[in-house]
């Protein structure tokens, strides 16, 4: 087959992958290789690609930032993208236009949130397996919540957040947390 016959097929090929979701530059030349392309054909490819308008990183970039921005941290976000293909410049470029600070610490507050239910939750659970408990906040109470305090402030981190955005949460919830009342 001609030169342009091979970069047909190839960009048949590539039309086909994004028919079923959007991929990044890299990640169609990635699957055109696997599938056996020249690098010169997936070139080519690419070129059209873009030339039609079916590849834009940027644009991929933005929609999936606003797809995950009110679930995920941009840490998270960052490493998704970046393990996409996408350059750091671009994604620090659509994070700074879409996700701002305010979205972070609302996102690290409802993550929160979530994790101290689920340690008063498990609290309640223990403590009805109890015979007895005082209505007084003993020291038990005091070093359970630091305890899931320090727990929580580690899975915050593990999920991307900063450490300057988890502190001010993290103090919003002290004390409001009584594992006694639930």
């Amino acid at each position: 087959m001609n030169d342009s016959g091979q970069t047909r097929t190839a960009v048949n090929a590539a039309i086909r992958l994004l028919a079923r979701r959007s991929l990044t530059c890299r990640e169609i030349t990635e699957r055109l290789a696997q599938k056996d392309y020249s690098e010169e054909e997936i070139a080519a490819a690419i070129e059209r690609l873009l030339d039609y308008g079916y590849l834009d990183d940027q644009k991929l970039t933005r929609q999936f930032i606003q797809a995950y921005q009110e679930r995920w941290s941009r840490l998270r976000l960052t490493q998704k993208l970046r393990y996409r293909g996408i350059s750091e410049q671009d994604v620090r470029q659509c994070l700074a236009e879409i996700y701002s600070e305010e979205t972070e610490q609302r996102n690290c507050r409802n993550e929160a949130e979530k994790l101290w239910q689920a340690e008063r939750a498990r609290w309640r659970r223990h403590d009805m397996a109890q015979v007895s408990h005082s209505l007084t906040q003993t020291r038990a109470d005091l070093d359970r919540e630091a305890k899931a305090s320090a727990k929580i402030y580690k899975k915050l981190l593990q999920k991307g957040f900063d450490s300057n955005v988890v502190m001010p949460v993290m103090r919003q919830f002290r004390g409001k947390n009584d594992f006694q009342d639930g």
